[in-house]
């Protein structure tokens, strides 16, 4: 686990124990510790912008912001139906798996 600690006047981090301080192992920590539910794991795709990176995620988790997941969260939505087919309910699967385009 990772230690603090106050050196001259000067604030350290470290979560190896070495004493030395990277982005991977803040995100090892992250993962294994803060996120033990979570299916995946933080391991974005370089070669794509973050915002895809966390876009996918969300998706795999299951946390966009249908209709079917602002219904389950009691915000008020006026209906849970597709409003593009206006044949099945609006989430995940539907959405980006089952859709046929016009």
């Amino acid at each position: 686990m990772g230690r603090f600690g106050s050196v001259d006047g000067f604030w350290l981090w470290s979560l190896s124990g070495m004493g030395d301080f990277s982005v991977s192992s803040s995100r090892s920590f992250i993962d294994l510790k803060s996120l033990p539910l979570s299916p995946s794991m933080t391991n974005w795709c370089k070669l794509v912008p973050i915002k895809v990176n966390v876009f996918a995620w969300c998706l795999a988790l299951d946390k966009l912001l249908t209709r079917k997941n602002l219904a389950n969260r009691s915000l008020d939505v006026s209906s849970i139906q597709c409003p593009r087919c206006d044949f099945d309910i609006e989430n995940r699967d539907h959405l980006f798996f089952q859709l046929s385009s016009f």
